[in-house]
């Protein structure tokens, strides 16, 4: 049977014991039906999709599933299969193999009739031959052109960001070059205050580093957790040697310390910028398509050439980028239909949770806060119920809270 994490969208068999894109428990699935099949026919039409993430996958399954003959090639400048990005910084301390990352492996693109060209980077986009040229010269001639390039991690212009000692966590080479570095370090700075570098601070502490945390925000997870929320879980950090620097912010990395905008200075033989990231846009820009903070699309997710579409984090529609993977993949399946179909059905506004799992406990978040909440505290668990109109339309939960995660996705239909 197939089922679907209601944190990051996944639909996958339900064997598995958590989620292989974002780590959520059972308590997260939902069951779901198979898809169907949408033939619109088979046609010699050429795909091409560059990209090797979640978006580019989905794009391709998408485009297979409307078109049975049409070749599909898929171009990734990364050495290895498409992976489940949201599960690096999950997995520093465990195995961050090829294998056990592939969102699909080899025989399933062979099946699929995808074409994978791996340790390709594309150099342009040459709209009037219908083509892409790459850095090693060689073409990729289509009919369509989906670009799915994701997105980089955005380092902020700090002093000494390129030094040895500093990491970003956006591909498998950088999860595998900072675990690597692990055992070396002993005090680590994490600059960036998000779900991703909560989550490598919590690695850093199983591995015995002492860890600082940087929070631009005075509160933690600002706009997303009520303030008795933030407390608690800074304080269950601060039990496991992590601590969060509330309004600080990073002026110079050196190799045994960072420099705080406050004049302070912290100890740190390793660092982690976790600021979030910028749309690869560059390539599409310089092919004369319109780019704004990233590709802009319209509801078709076709650009400004309308044998070009995009999706995922590199693309821009109705004026909103969106970095979340539930989203990068929606986009692509529209993409992907609307390449092969000339249509697609509108995506929507789904409401996915907000989850963390660090400092031995799970942070839960969806929907609203409203006025009319109700708190609730039994044996170390903190939960809180939002309603409107007597319904209920959000919760934080925080704690060891399987069931009530269950409870609130029973209830809220998610």
């Amino acid at each position: 049977m197939l089922v679907r994490c209601v944190v990051c969208g996944e639909v996958f068999d339900d064997s598995e014991l958590v989620c292989p894109v974002c780590g959520a428990g059972p308590e997260s699935f939902v069951p779901v039906s198979s898809p169907s099949k949408d033939s619109a026919g088979s046609t010699s039409r050429r795909f091409v999709i560059l990209g090797g993430g979640a978006a580019a996958v989905n794009a391709a399954l998408a485009i297979r599933n409307a078109d049975e003959g049409a070749a599909i090639s898929l171009y990734s400048n990364e050495a290895y299969l498409p992976y489940n990005r949201p599960m690096l910084t999950k997995g520093l301390l465990g195995d961050l193999s090829e294998e056990r990352l592939a969102i699909h492996d080899r025989a399933f693109y062979k099946q699929m009739r995808i074409d994978v060209h791996l340790g390709m980077e594309a150099f342009s986009i040459q709209r009037d031959m219908k083509a892409v040229i790459f850095t090693d010269s060689s073409a990729a001639f289509y009919d369509k052109l989906v670009y799915a390039m994701g997105s980089n991690a955005f380092i902020p212009p700090i002093e000494g960001s390129k030094n040895s000692n500093v990491f970003s966590i956006r591909s498998l080479d950088d999860a595998r070059s900072l675990k690597a570095r692990l055992g070396q370090a002993h005090k680590a700075v994490v600059i960036g205050a998000g779900v991703l570098g909560l989550e490598a601070a919590w690695a850093f502490s199983q591995a015995g580093i002492e860890t600082c945390v940087l929070d631009n925000a005075a509160v933690l997870l600002a706009g997303k957790i009520d303030l008795r929320f933030s407390e608690a879980l800074a304080k269950k950090a601060l039990e496991h040697k992590v601590t969060i620097l509330p309004s600080a912010s990073a002026v110079r990395i050196n190799e045994d310390s960072v420099e705080l905008a406050d004049s302070r200075r912290l100890e740190a033989d390793l660092v982690v910028i976790s600021t979030g990231v910028r749309a690869r846009s560059l390539i599409a820009q310089l092919a004369g398509l319109e780019v704004q903070r990233a590709v802009v699309v319209d509801k078709l997710f076709r650009t400004s050439d309308p044998d070009i579409l995009a999706c995922g984090d590199c693309a821009q529609c109705d004026g909103v980028s969106s970095s979340l993977w539930s989203q990068a993949v929606a986009q692509a399946q529209a993409a992907g239909q609307s390449a092969a179909t000339g249509s697609c059905a509108a995506i929507g506004t789904p409401v996915y949770p907000m989850t963390l799992s660090a400092f031995s406990t799970t942070l839960f978040t969806v929907g609203k806060k409203t006025e009319d909440s109700r708190l609730e505290s039994l044996n170390g668990n903190m939960c809180a119920y939002y309603y409107e109109d007597s319904k209920l339309v959000g919760a934080t939960l925080l704690g060891n809270v399987g069931k009530e995660i269950s409870y609130v996705i029973r209830t809220m239909n998610l």
